[in-house]
């Protein structure tokens, strides 16, 4: 039979031991990034512009990610939904129809998400929709609104003088300068620091209120 001390000593050994486990547990396993929720236009599949758009985007060196004219970043997640999909169902109802929009400029910049753009037109259906969303969802953004900056990214990070001239040339061969490209719908994504991650949870079409949700994931 153990002595008293004995246990005692076997007792707070066994509790450093789970102490320790736990520690080294929580290092590897980090707790994942919170994802919040974006709300993007998407251009149309049968506009003949977006398949080269797609192209670069994905051979472009950068990481993948739907092509997209940001409308509006929240900083809400999922649990806001609720609040949020009635609002969006409102303005969506609302647009009269595909969006056409002229992209006038290839920009290389240096933030990671706006490294190398497309510089949208500001016309008149596409900055409507942007005031619209700004002024029935913006709350959600945060205290403070950023002014309407309309461009579509082409490329994510940073980049090398072979990835300019690349996406230079693609951007020429598809001929998606001085053009209108046709946007048909509004997406919602839940986004993060980790692009691969991003999850597209559905869409509007424009025009119409009704909510589809992805059901392929």
């Amino acid at each position: 039979m153990q002595s008293p001390s004995l246990l005692y000593v076997t007792a707070c050994v066994f509790l450093v031991a789970c102490v320790c486990l736990s520690m080294t547990n929580a290092r590897e396993t980090p707790a994942p990034s919170k994802k919040f929720l974006s709300i993007w236009l998407s251009p149309s599949q049968s506009d003949p512009h977006t398949a080269g758009i797609e192209d670069i985007v994905k051979n472009g060196g950068g990481p993948v990610f739907s092509p997209h004219v940001t409308l509006l970043p929240l900083t809400t997640t999922l649990e806001d939904w609720p609040k949020i999909e009635p609002l969006l169902s409102q303005i969506a109802g609302d647009v009269e129809g595909v969006i056409n929009i002229p992209f006038f400029n290839l920009k290389f910049g240096n933030t990671f998400y706006q490294s190398v753009i497309l510089e949208a037109q500001k016309v008149e259906p596409l900055m409507l929709l942007a005031a619209q969303m700004y002024s029935s969802v913006g709350k959600y953004f945060g205290p403070s609104i950023p002014p309407y900056y309309p461009h579509m990214s082409l490329y994510y990070g940073n980049y090398t003088s072979e990835t300019t001239t690349k996406i230079t040339d693609m951007v020429k061969d598809y001929g998606l300068l001085n053009v209108g490209i046709e946007f048909d719908r509004m997406v919602v994504w839940t986004t993060d620091d980790d692009v691969p991650s991003w999850i597209f949870l559905g869409d509007y079409l424009l025009g119409d209120p009704v909510f589809r949700p992805n059901k392929s994931g």
